[in-house]
């Protein structure tokens, strides 16, 4: 139990330490993520789609 009681206070610490970004940055980065995220998403979908078609032309 002490060694946990340990670890617990050292996490503490640390985090004290930690420079967390602003609330700007976040929302900036998070919208950054997301948005990056969907146009993945829809070229991975349209690659599928495209990739589909011309399967589909040699099994008929």
């Amino acid at each position: 139990m002490a060694k946990l009681t340990k670890y617990l206070r050292d996490v503490k610490t640390e985090f004290k330490k930690v420079t967390w970004p602003s609330k700007e940055r976040t929302k900036k980065l998070t919208s950054m993520v997301l948005s990056i995220t969907v146009i993945w998403a829809v070229y991975i979908s349209l690659l599928d789609w495209v990739f589909r078609q011309f399967i589909n032309l040699f099994i008929k």
